[in-house]
């Protein structure tokens, strides 16, 4: 019995119809045999990367493993400028050019993975010498001035990696995507506690270069083999020819990104500055690994979505579209509540120092925004098939000026401060582009308004005051599990009754229009 058989045997006899209507349609099927192996990379390689975390956590304290993210944090934020948003870019078009344009795509390839090289090659050098100034004049912390410069590698790794997974996602090739994060969460787990307790934070940071170095030697293996599969020859002639492409799309995504990183860095950088700074962001960082793991299995989903929507077939169906606007909402509120309901959970995964108030109200905070996050990712999925980062950006520039300008007020109340100004900031981002969606109908208005989507928002704003004012811990379980219910209902309601709503109307305009010419 192979693989696949062994699993559909496992579906329960009540959803086999289901199963049997999804097999039957070739964009339902893609989707969920992607999905599937996405999911089972971030299971598998991001659960190892944040079980190594974990016990970074544990053993380095919260002021240490602050440090640790902060240099993280930097490295991360000159990556932005180097990466140039060039993944994305390189899912987008080789989603587009792999099967008719196959030139093309290999051009793609090729000038995207040049570009991250050569861009990638120039950050980190900036980086090495900006250490010593960013160390001591803006983070506090003149003793962490060589472990950037060591991250410097992690830089010019970390810019490569993400150009190469962007061209696998294109390719559709999230299998081979589950082997190469799976390798590298194998490795990750070792190099990272190995170099913790050989050389404190710098050997964390070394453990990180070890990985990123391995998983580009996995994914350039991984490229050259699914592109021969896919008949694309990988070309370097006339490269000049998609640099419109690249400039057109890039350049947005790239200052948007450009925007993320570094007014996240900036708000930790505050923090960092106030007594204790370094603690609290340790609290942060620690409460922030949960949503890292879950952010990371919806984007994986996500780089399944991205070239199904900016294909015929999925421009053409309602009922697609519906599921990739739900299927990250619905996904991050079911797992999000149960955390919300019992934030106690950070001093069970990561230890006695992170037992206190300070840091479940941290937690309580992240998982509420991390559900807005998530809400406003298939929406942001929208405007990459469309090529309209341009909104993107404003709703970026809105996101970036209230977390900044909350973040100087908040960062007096530590960590819970500087959630709640992301909580504020998210809150923003997602209302500033309402209007455009709904001008535009880019998203059905039942998913803004409606007694379905109140249903999902409630269950979220209810269990987070049962936690915050310690509510027995016995009803917030059976209050939890009856919220997982109702949205659970509510969502099939907006995926499939209102669906069907739309597609009768539309026949029925249809039949109309007939009559009258």
């Amino acid at each position: 019995m192979s693989f696949k058989e062994t699993l559909v045997g496992m579906i329960p006899s009540p959803l086999q119809p289901f199963w049997r209507r999804i097999e039957r349609s070739p964009l339902g099927y893609r989707l969920l045999r992607g999905a599937f192996w996405s999911l089972m990379a971030a299971f598998i390689g991001q659960g190892l990367t944040m079980l190594a975390n974990v016990v970074a956590a544990r053993i380095l304290g919260r002021e240490e493993f602050g440090e640790l993210n902060m240099v993280q944090s930097t490295v991360v934020m000159f990556g932005v400028f180097s990466g140039w948003a060039l993944g994305l870019t390189a899912t987008r078009y080789v989603a587009d050019f792999k099967s008719n344009e196959k030139d093309r795509a290999g051009r793609i390839i090729a000038l995207t993975s040049l570009i991250a090289w050569i861009s990638s090659a120039i950050w980190t050098v900036l980086l090495f010498f900006l250490a010593e100034f960013i160390a001591s004049d803006v983070i506090n912390a003149p003793h962490l001035a060589l472990h950037l410069k060591v991250g410097c590698l992690l830089l010019l790794f970390n810019a490569i990696n993400g150009a190469q997974n962007g061209i696998l996602a294109g390719f559709e090739a999230f299998k081979t995507l589950t082997w190469s994060n799976t390798a590298r969460g194998i490795i990750s787990f070792p190099a990272i506690v190995i170099g913790i307790y050989l050389a404190g934070i710098v050997g964390a940071v070394v453990g990180m270069i070890i990985t990123a170095f391995l998983g580009l030697i996995i994914n350039f293996v991984f490229i050259r083999v699914v592109a021969k599969r896919n008949d694309v020859k990988i070309r370097y002639d006339h490269l000049g020819v998609e640099l419109p492409l690249i400039w057109r799309f890039s350049l947005p995504n790239a200052v948007s990104g450009a925007l993320i990183a570094p007014s996240m860095w900036g708000a930790k950088a505050i923090l960092a500055n106030i007594e204790d700074g370094y603690i609290h962001i340790g609290i942060f960082t620690a409460a922030f690994q949960i949503k890292i793991i879950l952010q990371f299995m919806n984007t994986r989903v996500g780089a399944v979505l991205v070239p199904m929507l900016s294909s015929e077939e999925g421009r053409k169906s309602d009922l697609f579209n519906r599921s990739n606007l739900l299927i990250s909402w619905i996904f991050g509120v079911a797992v999000c509540l149960p955390i919300i309901a019992f934030p106690e959970l950070m001093g069970l995964i990561f230890g006695d120092k992170f037992s206190d108030r300070e840091s479940f109200l941290t937690l309580l905070i992240i998982m509420c925004y991390s559900t807005i996050t998530f809400y406003n990712s298939g929406m942001v999925r929208i405007l990459v098939a469309k090529s309209m980062m341009g909104w993107d950006l404003l709703s970026n520039i809105v996101w970036a000026l209230v977390l900044l300008g909350s973040a100087v007020w908040l960062v007096r109340f530590g960590a819970p401060g500087l959630s709640f100004a992301f909580l504020l900031a998210y809150t923003a981002k997602t209302v500033s582009v309402l209007p455009l969606y709904l001008q535009k109908e880019l998203i059905p208005r039942e998913l803004l308004v409606s007694i379905e989507a109140l249903l999902i928002w409630l269950p979220v704003v209810i269990l987070a005051f049962m936690s915050y004012y310690h509510v027995f811990w016995g009803w917030r379980l059976i209050v939890v599990m009856v919220f997982i219910g109702i949205v659970g209902g509510a969502a099939y309601r907006l995926l499939f009754v209102y669906s069907r709503k739309n597609m009768t109307a539309q026949a029925a305009l249809s039949m109309q229009t007939s009559t009258e010419q």
